[in-house]
């Protein structure tokens, strides 16, 4: 990775973090199927479904996907790189049959980090997030 690589991860690794939330049920990654079950008090980020979108409007799960007894979710190991992956126009839409790119979805980004942390779920962890990093 190139050092401008590098610092635009830095940077998609902030927005990812403000979307992370508590995970209750097993998770299914989108990326590579993996399932996974959680124990308490793990978060992961949500980013791939509330902050992305594609061209035609699409979210990347139905309702249906997420509500099972084993939702949807993105494992550790790809969400090392699933947001810089977005912005760099590697992800494709899951929605059959739709092919477009997965872009981010500007407006619910904005709304996230511009809310105040004590009102925005995703970010009640961020500060001590970054204290770690």
């Amino acid at each position: 990775m190139t050092d401008e690589d590098f610092e635009a991860w830095k940077i998609c690794w902030q927005v990812n973090i403000a979307f992370h939330i508590p995970i209750q049920q097993p998770q299914t990654c989108i990326v590579c199927s993996q399932v996974l079950e959680y124990g308490k008090g793990i978060r992961r980020s949500v980013f791939w479904l509330d902050g992305t979108r594609c061209s035609a409007g699409h979210g990347q799960a139905k309702r249906e996907e997420l509500e099972g007894a084993v939702g949807l979710g993105v494992c550790g190991t790809c969400d090392q790189t699933y947001t810089l992956d977005v912005v760099m126009g590697k992800i494709k839409c899951r929605r059959a049959p739709c092919r477009r790119t997965v872009r981010v979805h500007k407006a619910e980004v904005q709304r996230v980090l511009n809310q105040p942390r004590d009102e925005n779920p995703h970010n009640e962890h961020l500060l001590n997030e970054h204290l770690l990093m």
